[in-house]
Order: structure tokens, then sequence, then C-alpha cells
């Protein structure tokens, strides 16, 4: 529990320093990944025109790497994946099964 309140008081000290939008939610992955204990954490956008998700930021792998997966949000594998179901329910979505 103290690890987790000792994120989110760093998370919301972030948000009171960071204007730029892309450089928040930059450096909130970033925090998530070097003091949450986590391997990967990601902002994506869902594109209406494509129905794909693209990467905004991304801590713990590249955003090349993001982009080389295919996340399409209502076809195939990735409509019941962890982006998919954070989209439609509009809470964040923790996956612990790295595979998916």
């Amino acid at each position: 529990i103290n690890r987790l309140y000792s994120i989110l008081v760093r998370a919301n000290e972030t948000i009171f320093l960071n204007a730029d939008r892309v450089n928040l939610m930059q450096r909130v992955c970033d925090l998530l990944v070097q003091e949450g204990d986590l391997c990967l954490a990601y902002i994506v956008r869902h594109s209406a025109e494509t129905d794909h998700f693209a990467a905004l930021v991304a801590s713990g792998v590249s955003l090349s790497e993001l982009a080389a997966i295919n996340l399409a949000a209502s076809k195939g594998e990735h409509s019941k994946g962890p982006i998919a179901i954070a989209i439609k329910t509009g809470r964040p979505e923790v996956s612990n099964d790295i595979a998916s």
C-alpha cells in the first residue's frame, strides 16, 4: 500500500509540474515502470477512421515496437484485449498476462 500511495503522490506531482500533455503522459508511464514495478506502461488513442489504437507514449518498450502490433479495436484477437476493455469500459485496464 505504501508503494502505491507513493506512486500516486508522484503522479500528482507530475500532473502539477507538467503543462505539456505528451510530456505528462510520458512521465506517468515512466513512473509506473520505474517505481510501480510494471514491465510496460503505455497510453493509446483510438482512431474512429481506422478503428485501430495508436500508442501515444510508452515506457518499457519503444513506440515503434508497439506500432508493429496490429491493434484493431473491433475485430481480431485484440478486440478482447486490455486496450479494448479499457476503451469500452472507460476505465484503466491492467493485464498480468504478457502474452496478451
